[in-house]
């Protein structure tokens, strides 16, 4: 499992698929880590991609760091780019990974090329947005807005705790949510804090061409929200998954694959 480290901040991160293939940075959820569902792998080297999962900071091995926005997210991604002779490269973000790709689109509108989104989360710092969801989530957007970070983080480590203590050591998401716990929880709590503040991008600007996959019974991500962001992306193109659910489906993922890889 390899990390790129400059000027004290560690990135962890893993490559999957094609070694050789065109080269995608994946950003993973709300609940994520450098590892990826070995079914992904073989469908990217089926697309001849070469899949780059990075750890955000303070998932797994990946340096907690306090960031002021979203859009910083650019700034700490282009070294470890750069480490790996990458001058092009595309993105896709799945749920919470999805605001770090349009980062990408605007910090580094030169290097990359195209952004898929799967069940990716919109503004929800914007009450549009924001109201779209039920009461209990706008709720908790409202808490992570205004607690301290610290607080957020425990909050977050405690319920992601419980669900570790009972899980299977063979289960699929035990790495991602041990990854997850990792520096207390530094991970899921800087974004939860993160989500209720300005990018600090305009969505208007953007001009990598840009693709999201949603379904409309998703039940954490309302589908609705996907249509705020599509319509604020100058051509943007949203596609509705046919599958219920927030988890993107196979054809989805497949799709999503074979859009990056054209």
């Amino acid at each position: 499992m390899p990390v790129f480290t400059r000027d004290d901040v560690t990135l962890e991160y893993e490559r999957h698929g094609d070694p050789q293939g065109k080269p995608v940075f994946i950003h993973h959820g709300l609940l994520g880590s450098a590892g990826i569902s070995p079914e992904w792998g073989k469908l990217a080297a089926e697309a001849s991609l070469c899949l780059i999962v990075v750890a955000r900071p303070g998932y797994g091995r990946s340096t907690p760091l306090v960031m002021k926005s979203i859009g910083e997210w650019a700034a700490l991604l282009s070294p470890l780019a750069d480490s790996l002779e990458l001058t092009k490269f595309s993105a896709l973000g799945i749920s919470a990974g999805a605001p770090y790709c349009y980062a990408l689109a605007a910090g580094l509108p030169d290097r990359l090329e195209r952004v898929a989104v799967l069940a990716g989360l919109g503004k929800v710092n914007e009450a549009e947005t924001r109201e779209l969801y039920p009461e209990e989530s706008q709720r908790a957007f409202e808490m992570f807005a205004e607690q301290p970070e610290a607080d957020v983080r425990r909050y977050w480590f405690e319920s992601m705790a419980v669900g570790l203590a009972t899980m299977p050591e063979d289960h699929p998401f035990r790495r991602p949510l041990t990854d997850s716990c990792a520096n207390g929880a530094a991970g899921p709590g800087r974004e939860a804090v993160l989500q209720q503040r300005e990018w600090d991008f305009e969505l208007e600007t953007l001009t990598t061409p840009v693709t999201l996959w949603h379904s409309r019974l998703d039940d954490q991500v309302p589908y609705s929200t996907a249509e705020i962001i599509a319509a604020r992306i100058p051509g943007a193109v949203l596609n509705e998954q046919p599958e219920p659910g927030h988890i993107p489906s196979e054809p989805m993922v497949r799709a999503a694959l074979a859009h990056l890889a054209d």
